[in-house]
């Protein structure tokens, strides 16, 4: 499996995001972090397209978004305002 056709959107977004991967995949696992690197939530993935980020509880400003699916890591930036 690849992530080379993840897409986050909205980005920037205000409540919520949803990230794609693409295709259905196996397993995957989402991590959210801050800019000071501190995790702020995880989503564990499995058997589906996509997953709703959930902003609702996060402060304004950006995040790093971790995505492991199989081999591959990817990281993506996101703004949330």
């Amino acid at each position: 499996e690849s992530s080379n056709t993840i897409t986050i959107y909205p980005n920037p977004f205000r409540d919520e995001a949803t990230l794609d991967f693409g295709k259905k995949v196996n397993k995957a696992s989402v991590v959210i972090t801050d800019m000071y690197g501190k995790q702020i939530t995880e989503y564990e993935v499995i058997n589906q397209q996509s997953v709703v980020i959930d902003g609702h509880n996060m402060a304004k400003g950006l995040y790093f978004v971790n995505v492991e699916v199989g081999k591959s890591i990817t990281f993506y930036k996101v703004i949330l305002h």
